[in-house]
């Protein structure tokens, strides 16, 4: 009889980590970030890029996102803003890419 019983909680505790196991990967299916639908170009002048490849500061740079995606990055002086971009001063300050799950 004792011998049943563990089968049960056996099948019981399976039957609940299959269902854990399902709730999460769907959860996690709905909580992917959707990129923004913006047709919108926008310019990050005079920054300090802080890359994650090293341990370094790269200065006086612009950073050109079009449609939620970086297409460019320069010196501020040899980089082209394309016309209608909304353009943001940083004066001085630093850009770092985000940090996301």
């Amino acid at each position: 009889m004792k011998i049943h019983f563990y089968r049960s909680i056996k099948k019981l505790f399976i039957t609940i980590g299959l269902l854990a196991l399902i709730l999460f990967i769907d959860q996690s299916q709905a909580n992917r970030p959707v990129q923004a639908q913006e047709s919108k170009t926008t310019a990050f002048v005079n920054v300090n890029i802080i890359p994650m490849d090293t341990e370094r500061v790269l200065e006086n740079q612009t950073v050109i996102v079009e449609e939620g995606l970086i297409t460019a990055i320069g010196l501020t002086d040899e980089i082209t803003i394309p016309d209608g971009a909304e353009i943001i001063d940083g004066q001085g300050g630093y850009l770092m890419p985000g940090l996301a799950d």
